[in-house]
């Protein structure tokens, strides 16, 4: 039996004990083991991570040769002689993948994974999981964007960073948010004070940007301040 490490050397895949990879007919070589960071920008922690988890994932378990085994591309090889090194390859990468997937992973989210033995299964657990769970998400900062308004007392400083801190989580989700509709929603949300300024944005020729829209309502608001 081969252990995890035995009879590798850096740099190149599985080796069987004793033979070199060129050694190996044709037709049993083995695919290569890559060695590939498990690090992640953040683990997975709730459905608000799962969009730039997953992507992220797809890529280190690609470069990793895993990718396949997960979307059934490479069956696990059936037992024969002629087969034993495909067998040990698969059986390999088959462990690095849950490793991989453990470690991307906060301990909150062992539940799902912790009683699977196939990266496959455990993959599938966490996207039946959280493809729910992130659509609900998704729903929910998509109800609270579209309900924004402007709190009394609220400047328009905090009102538009509130609504910028939304679209950065629908963005997270997988859901980001195109800058037109950012300016309409967060004019619309404006206090009765400002209904002249906006009423002047929103028919205002042109493309207008956010960033000078909120540049007028800056100066609009100093300007009721005053009055």
């Amino acid at each position: 039996m081969v252990r995890p490490g035995e009879g590798e050397e850096e740099g190149h895949g599985l080796v069987l004990p004793h033979q070199s990879q060129d050694l190996i007919p044709a037709q049993v070589q083995v695919p290569v083991l890559r060695a590939a960071t498990t690090q992640v920008s953040k683990r997975l922690g709730g459905p608000g991570d799962y969009p730039n988890w997953e992507w992220h994932m797809r890529l280190l378990l690609d470069e990793a040769g895993i990718w396949d085994i997960i979307t059934g591309d490479e069956e696990e090889p059936r037992r024969g002689s002629s087969d034993e090194a495909l067998i040990r390859s698969f059986k390999a990468r088959n462990r690095q993948g849950l490793l991989m997937l453990s470690a991307s992973i906060e301990q909150s989210q062992y539940t799902y994974i912790r009683n699977h033995t196939k990266v496959r299964d455990a993959w599938m657990e966490l996207a039946g999981v959280y493809t729910k769970e992130t659509l609900t998400h998704q729903l929910y900062l998509r109800e609270q964007f579209r309900l924004l308004r402007q709190r009394e007392e609220e400047s328009i400083q905090q009102y538009s960073r509130r609504a910028r801190e939304i679209t950065m989580d629908l963005e997270s989700a997988g859901q980001p948010v195109q800058e037109r509709e950012h300016l309409i929603v967060l004019l619309e949300g404006l206090l009765p004070s400002l209904h002249d300024t906006k009423t002047a944005l929103l028919n205002f020729p042109g493309d207008l940007k956010l960033l000078v829209a909120i540049n007028q309502l800056l100066a609009a608001e100093l300007w009721v301040k005053r009055l």
